[in-house]
C-alpha cells in the first residue's frame, strides 16, 4: 500500500491482501492539509460475483440458442432435402409419363365448362401437330380437327358426361394441319365440385392409326382366308361330286341305249343300271348333306 501511496497520491489498484491473502480492488486517497491517507478493500470475488453469474447465465442461454438454432438448421435442412427429394422424385415420374405417353401415344388433357377453354398436354400438342406453347385452345379451335360426324360424336360423350356424371368412351377420325387423317380414342371422365355439379372434364386421347390399319389388315387377311377355304372346300366337293355323278351319267347313257335296243333281256339290265345311277345320284346327295353339316356346324361353334 505505501508503494503504491507513493507511486500515485490518489489511485486503484488490485492485489492481494497483506493480511489474508485474497485479492481486493484497493482505493486510496491522501487527506489534504493532513500526512494521512486513506484506503479501503472489496474484495474481487465478491465484486466480481454478480458479472459472473450474469456471464454464466449468459453462455447457458447462448449455449441453448445455439443448440436450438442448430436443431432449427437441421430440420430445415432435413425439409429442404425431403422437399428436393420430393421435387426430383415428382419430376422423375413426370418424365417417365412423358415417356409413356409418347410410346403408347397417349396425351391428356382437361376441358373447363365454364370459360370453354381446352388445355393440352405437351404430348398431346406434338400428336396434333400443334406448338407445344400453344397448349390452350378453345373447342371452337379444336372443331378444327373434326368432321361433321366427329363433332357430333365429341358433343355427345361430353354432354353424356355431364348429364350422367359417369366416364365417356369414344372414338373419331381427326384431320391434322398436314392433312393426314388419324384415328383417336378418348376418354372423359367428369370432375365435381363440392356442390357435386360437373365443373369440368379431364381424359386421355390416344393415336390407334396403327391399331386400326392393323385389324382392317387382320380383316383382310381373315376374308382371303375364308375365300381360300371356300376355294379349297369347291374344289374337293367338285372332286368328290365328279365320280358318283360321272358314274350315274354313265349308267343312265348305258341304260338309255339298252331301252333304244327294244330288247327283252336288255330292258332288265336296263332298269339294273337306273337302279345303280340312282344310287350313285343318292351318294352325291349324301356328299352334299355332309358338306352343309359341316359348315353349318363351323358357322355355330364361329
Amino acid at each position: 500500500v505505501m508503494r503504491m501511496q507513493q507511486a500515485a497520491p490518489n489511485g486503484i489498484y488490485a492485489g492481494p491482501s497483506s493480511l489474508d491473502g485474497h485479492v481486493r480492488y484497493f482505493s486510496h486517497r491522501r487527506l489534504q492539509d493532513y500526512p494521512v491517507f486513506v484506503t479501503a478493500g472489496v474484495s474481487r470475488d465478491q465484486v466480481l460475483r454478480p458479472v459472473r453469474t450474469r456471464a454464466r447465465i449468459y453462455e447457458a442461454a447462448m449455449l441453448a440458442l445455439t443448440l436450438t438454432a442448430l436443431s432449427l438448421a437441421g430440420v430445415v435442412a432435413t425439409a429442404l432435402n425431403r422437399r428436393q427429394r420430393r421435387a426430383e422424385a415428382l419430376l422423375e415420374a413426370n418424365r417417365r409419363l412423358r415417356s409413356a405417353q409418347r410410346v403408347a401415344r397417349v396425351g391428356d388433357w382437361e376441358y373447363d365448362l365454364k370459360s370453354g377453354y381446352v388445355l393440352w398436354s405437351d404430348q398431346l400438342c406434338e400428336m396434333y401437330e400443334r406448338d407445344p406453347t400453344c397448349d390452350g385452345l378453345s373447342f371452337d379451335e379444336f372443331r378444327a380437327y373434326l368432321d361433321e360426324e366427329g363433332e357430333r360424336t365429341v358433343r355427345n360423350a361430353i354432354g353424356m358426361a355431364i348429364k350422367t356424371g359417369e366416364p365417356q368412351a369414344y372414338e373419331l377420325t381427326v384431320q391434322m394441319p398436314s392433312g393426314t387423317l388419324s384415328h383417336r380414342y378418348v376418354k372423359a371422365v367428369p370432375v365435381r365440385d363440392e356442390n357435386g355439379e360437373v365443373v369440368r372434364i379431364e381424359g386421355t386421347d390416344q393415336d390407334i392409326s396403327a391399331d386400326r390399319l392393323l385389324r382392317e389388315l387382320e380383316g383382310q387377311v381373315a376374308h382371303l382366308a375364308r375365300v381360300d377355304a371356300m376355294n379349297t372346300m369347291a374344289s374337293t366337293l367338285a372332286h368328290e361330286l365328279n365320280q358318283p355323278l360321272a358314274a350315274a351319267s354313265n349308267y343312265l347313257t348305258g341304260s338309255e341305249r339298252l331301252l333304244e335296243s327294244g330288247k327283252k333281256e336288255d330292258k332288265a339290265r336296263a332298269a339294273e343300271a337306273v337302279r345303280e345311277g340312282r344310287r350313285q345320284v343318292l351318294l352325291a346327295g349324301q356328299i352334299i348333306r355332309r358338306v352343309r353339316d359341316m359348315i353349318g356346324s363351323r358357322n355355330h361353334e364361329a
